[in-house]
């Protein structure tokens, strides 16, 4: 069975955090992407400890083209994607 993943930018903000618990209560796989590691694994802890699915992907996504593949390698290595959030926040 191919999982679902859904990838928040910002996922440890109040915005991008809310977006990437709620796609984990709907069972979806959450990486969460954002500049830094501390706060990106904090969330995805949490998420883990309610039972979710989450990893964290470090990177600045700011200024980078559309359709860089930053998303992809692990995407893949969870078994899909579909959903990309943009949470960041300013």
């Amino acid at each position: 069975m191919i999982k679902r993943v859904g990838v928040v930018t910002g996922g440890y903000g109040v915005l991008g955090g809310a977006i990437a618990e709620g796609l984990a209560r709907a069972a979806i796989a959450v990486a969460i992407l954002g500049r830094r590691a501390e706060p990106a694994e904090a969330k995805a802890a949490a998420i883990r400890k309610a039972g979710g699915d989450a990893s964290v992907l470090v990177a600045e996504v700011a200024g980078r083209r559309p359709g860089t593949p930053l998303r992809r390698p692990r995407a893949r290595e969870r078994g899909g994607s579909g959903i990309l959030r943009d949470g960041a926040e300013p």
